[in-house]
């Protein structure tokens, strides 16, 4: 299980990794709001625990943020503020659980296994041909062996695998990934050829089809 912790007092930080990589666990770490929301955009993690106050960008703010991406990754908060209205607020901001300063380790944990439990009481596989998308643990694997994906690639492939074998638009698809800003074709093209190469190329049956003038889908053989 692989942790993103955010969090600017770095000795609390390090306490938490220590003790949660005793349990098997390991750790990533953000000592501030902008950091954490680029490691989330270059990699995915299991789970995030996220302090409130920090500089540049407040725990709230980067919640909401990756709630607005489409970032699904649970998370708990970590703050000294424990009154009704800072729990309402995160939780409102897209936060799973709530955890205040000065907390106990074994509790931190207790509350991290118990997310770990939902989701695999509520694990969504997809099938198509010898593709296996598992969208609660966030892993490809075709033919038994696992396809790795960037976070933004991974969110296109699924998307794709959710719609299949209908064609959607590159439009479409576009706003899916970046609902909130215009981007270049070529920095979608980019994912989809990161696609392309990892679930496609070593195998003989491609599952990716560009329709030109039309849009993308993701096929079995059954479906041409």
């Amino acid at each position: 299980m692989l942790i993103l912790i955010v969090e600017d007092d770095r000795d609390l930080s390090a306490n938490m990794a220590a003790y949660l990589e005793m349990h098997d666990m390991e750790c990533d770490f953000a000592y501030n709001g902008a950091a954490a929301l680029q490691l989330c955009e270059d990699n995915h993690y299991d789970l995030i625990i996220l302090d409130i106050m920090m500089p540049k960008m407040d725990g709230y703010t980067v919640c909401q943020t990756l709630q607005d991406r489409g970032v699904d990754t649970p998370v708990i908060i970590l703050t000294a503020c424990d009154d009704d209205q800072e729990q309402l607020r995160g939780f409102s901001a897209g936060a799973d659980d709530y955890v205040s300063k000065p907390c106990s380790l074994p509790i931190l944990k207790a509350r991290i296994d118990a997310i770990k439990k939902r989701q695999e009481q509520s694990s969504r596989k997809i099938t198509i041909q010898d593709m296996v998308i598992d969208l609660t643990a966030r892993t490809v694997e075709r033919q038994g062996l696992p396809i790795k994906l960037s976070p933004t690639a991974f969110k296109l492939l699924s998307y794709l695998a959710q719609r299949s074998p209908n064609v959607i638009s590159r439009e479409e698809l576009q706003k899916h990934l970046w609902p909130e800003k215009d981007v270049k074709a070529s920095n979608f093209n980019v994912h989809v050829h990161a696609i392309r190469t990892a679930l496609d190329k070593p195998f003989d049956t491609p599952l990716l089809h560009t329709m030109i003038g039309t849009g993308l889908a993701i096929r079995g053989g059954h479906d041409e």
